[in-house]
């Protein structure tokens, strides 16, 4: 599989005072500023753009003065501000290889702001959606391995509601790194959703996670209607999981018709992003 032009970064953390972290509190100069020793996570959403997660959960969106190299993970990338403060205030620079890009600003930004630089940075030029390369050695990784700062996984989902922003999904802050809510914006309404509904989230990528990506959706089902039954509503042997978060064991109530719909169609979703 071709490698996107803009990947994911899993750590860029690099200082001008380098060494270990300060053993007494750090305090930034200014409200806006990144500790670029905190940084956990980094997306580049375009060439001028990066967004960067602390450990603290604080997301911020950095702005660069000038096109900076795809960071693909083959170059060294590091982060030069005085003492790790990244604040865009000057003579601050994000490096790969031998290529410094200037930063020219740094501001904080919502989780929803973050997931949206998080799924741009895999959209190509042409809006296809790919995912870099990847070599697997040694034992395999268990689990689930996409962030979680934009996506979720439908086995850890313990309930929903819908409201009319789209709907809150309840997960295992365990298994979600410590997000226990998930905002999932959809793309149009889906009056199938409601009553008594059991949902099955489904990738279209296949990648077993729900992050916004095209084709991700929802289908809704019935108990008892091999029309809609568990491996032809999920796609993907996921089970419905109904508003408690139990499995499906009741018959579902409200229109056939918007049943029927709800299985074949589904309801597209457009964004996801843990609630803060």
């Amino acid at each position: 599989m071709t490698a996107p032009p803009r990947t994911a970064l899993s750590c860029l953390v690099a200082v001008l005072a380098c060494g270990a972290a300060d053993a007494a509190p750090r305090t930034a100069p200014a409200a806006q500023c990144l500790d670029a020793r905190e940084v956990r996570e980094v997306f580049q959403s375009d060439a001028r753009t990066l967004a960067a997660v602390q450990s603290d959960g604080r997301r911020y969106r950095i702005d660069l003065g000038a096109d900076c190299p795809d960071i693909d993970g083959d170059a060294p990338a590091r982060m030069l501000a005085a003492e790790g403060w990244m604040c865009g205030a000057g003579n601050e620079y994000v490096a790969v290889g031998q290529d410094l890009c200037p930063v020219a600003g740094v501001e904080p930004i919502t989780s929803a702001e973050y997931a949206g630089h998080a799924r741009a940075s895999q959209t190509s030029p042409d809006g296809s959606t790919t995912l870099a390369n990847v070599v697997v050695k040694g034992e395999k990784r268990r689990g689930f391995a996409a962030s979680h700062s934009y996506c979720f996984s439908p086995r850890h989902v313990r309930g929903w509601s819908e409201d009319p922003k789209g709907l809150v999904v309840e997960v295992n802050p365990r298994r979600s790194s410590g997000n226990r809510y998930y905002r999932v914006e959809l793309v149009r309404s889906c009056p199938h959703l409601s009553g008594p509904v059991e949902i099955a989230f489904r990738s279209g990528m296949g990648i077993g996670v729900i992050c916004g990506n095209p084709g991700d959706d929802i289908r809704t089902g019935t108990r008892g209607n091999s029309a809609l039954g568990f491996q032809s509503v999920s796609g993907q042997g996921l089970p419905l999981v109904a508003s408690n978060g139990r499995p499906s064991d009741f018959l579902m109530t409200g229109s056939d018709a918007l049943q029927v719909l709800g299985a074949k169609s589904g309801c597209p979703i457009r964004a996801v992003y843990p609630i803060d």
